[in-house]
């Protein structure tokens, strides 16, 4: 069963051109000389503090060999003894024990293995594993970190990603270092019925002027008036009166996501069932 509690991530750390390394897969251009005294400046202290809110780490194989590569120049291992996950089909060196390697399917990987387990879960590069899991519609949030160089060519922040995303900024900031941080989270639909999971719950279109969205396993409708509160129906049982909503449904000023496993079918005019294409 999948912990409502736990959160998905995907952070990495790339060029303002969008590129997380060079095409050598090198990172050394990440250690800049620029110097921008208005941005903020966390030290070791706050770092360490917010490392240990993190449960478990995802990456890729080469990610990973850039983290060994760092270990072998005595920069140390930058995931600590938090469990940290390889999604390879080749055969890598293990150096530690909280390493394990995975080469199954990805999206039960994370629902059935990951998010019972943790609660805050990173997937932390390279670009593949990350486009993969924004494709299937796995992450909670986007952490992007920009540093103010500019690569011209390299490996891209997101890879294999053939449609639109379209995500809500929640905060950014700027450090002394001229990096940027911006998170962001699921704002509307994707562009193309592709990002939708095997369809399992059926709901019939509304017809009084709602705006309704679908994107991964989430059912995203757009209110007004306080839905907290009100009592409400969806066909999916309802919330009784003045006992809020339940945890798998979210209310942001006036849009309603409900987060449905297993995805989401749409009861057409005619009374067939299909996914929520683009046009609709």
């Amino acid at each position: 069963m999948e912990n409502n509690d736990s959160h998905v991530t995907i952070h990495m750390a790339a060029s303002l051109d969008g590129f997380i390394a060079r095409k050598d897969g090198s990172v050394d251009w990440m250690e800049t000389s620029d110097e921008f005294t208005a941005g903020g400046n966390h030290g070791p202290r706050i770092r360490r503090g917010f490392l240990k809110t993190i449960d478990c780490y995802v990456m890729g194989s080469r990610t990973y060999e850039t983290a060994l590569s760092f270990e072998a120049k005595g920069l140390g291992w930058a995931y600590g003894d938090k469990p940290t996950f390889v999604l390879t089909r080749r055969e890598l060196a293990r150096t530690r024990d909280s390493v394990e390697f995975y080469a199954g399917d990805l999206a039960q990987f994370v629902k059935g293995r990951l998010r019972p387990r943790f609660r805050s879960i990173w997937f932390v590069g390279g670009g593949v594993v990350s486009g993969e899991c924004l494709r299937l519609g796995l992450a909670d949030e986007v952490r992007y970190s920009i540093l103010p160089v500019l690569l011209g060519n390299g490996i891209a922040f997101f890879e294999k990603l053939d449609r639109d995303v379209a995500l809500h900024l929640t905060e950014v900031e700027a450090y002394q270092s001229g990096m940027v941080r911006s998170h962001s989270g699921w704002r509307g639909p994707s562009v193309g019925p592709g990002l939708l999971p095997a369809p399992q719950t059926t709901i019939a279109r509304p017809d009084d002027g709602k705006t309704l969205h679908a994107f991964g396993d989430t059912l995203q409708i757009k209110l007004s008036g306080d839905v907290t509160n009100g009592g409400l129906t969806l066909g999916l049982g309802s919330t009784p009166q003045g006992h809020g909503l339940p945890p798998h449904i979210h209310h942001h000023e006036e849009e309603l996501f409900i987060v449905l496993e297993g995805g989401i079918r749409f009861l057409r005019d005619d009374n067939s069932t299909g996914p929520l294409g683009p046009e609709q």
